[in-house]
């Protein structure tokens, strides 16, 4: 599990975005967990952008708000992608700041 601050710094940082306050992520989590981390996206098949919320597990444990760390990495790595795919096509020119965990496969040497 990941706490729900730390989630929100993972989830800004590879795209350097800046998401709003913790209270009204927390409030809005309240109504509906599953549409806190949300990405905007190219689909190829409408030819326009197009948006995708993710279930990271976002509840309450404890009193205190969490996240499940697979899914949470799952929906991140996703993200990435995302960002890639959409530089690939020339879309855009997204900066990305890779994770440790989730560094693109060119940063590999093979030995």
């Amino acid at each position: 599990m990941i706490s729900f601050k730390d989630a929100i710094k993972e989830w800004e940082a590879p795209l350097e975005e800046m998401m709003i306050g913790y209270s009204a992520l927390t409030r809005k989590a309240c109504a509906d967990p599953s549409k806190i981390f949300v990405i905007v996206y190219w689909n190829k098949d409408k030819e326009s952008n197009d948006y995708k919320a993710f279930d990271v597990g976002l509840n309450k444990v404890k009193g205190r708000w969490m996240v499940d760390g697979v899914k949470f990495h799952a929906a991140v790595g996703e993200k990435i992608k995302a960002a890639e795919d959409s530089n690939r096509i020339g879309k855009t020119k997204i900066q990305i700041n890779y994770p440790d965990w989730a560094k693109p496969m060119d940063d590999y040497q093979e030995y």
